[in-house]
């Protein structure tokens, strides 16, 4: 989070990017720019490499992209808490990053669960 909070002023634009979407491919590519934004500023190398096969499953499978932002409010909540975390002290960003993804991410699997099954 330390690092993270340094790139902040790079990664609020990216952030009001994501808010501004309207369509489903303009949401993906706004919020794969933020993430690839964020897992560049970590400096992780092996981050970046799992963010790799992520970034193509939400560019290239609809259903994923659709599971991951089917409900816009949620994930632009994740979002605005994300950012928000990134500027508290370190030893409470993760854990008011995690805070703020958990409810998203946990309904963004279910949506996906729910589209495979379907299909």
């Amino acid at each position: 989070p330390a690092a993270l909070a340094g790139a902040l002023p790079k990664l609020a634009p990216l952030g009001l990017a994501v808010a501004k979407a309207t369509t489903l491919q303009e949401v993906t590519a706004a919020d794969v720019a933020l993430t690839r934004a964020v897992v560049e500023a970590t400096g992780n190398v092996f981050l970046n490499t799992i963010f790799n096969a992520v970034e193509h499953l939400m560019t290239e499978v609809p259903m994923v992209a659709e599971a991951c932002y089917g409900d816009r409010a949620a994930h632009e909540r994740a979002v605005v808490g994300i950012l928000g975390a990134l500027a508290l002290p370190a030893e409470q960003a993760s854990a008011a990053i995690i805070q703020s993804m958990e409810p998203w991410d946990t309904a963004s699997v279910e949506r996906f669960r729910e589209a495979y099954a379907a299909s």
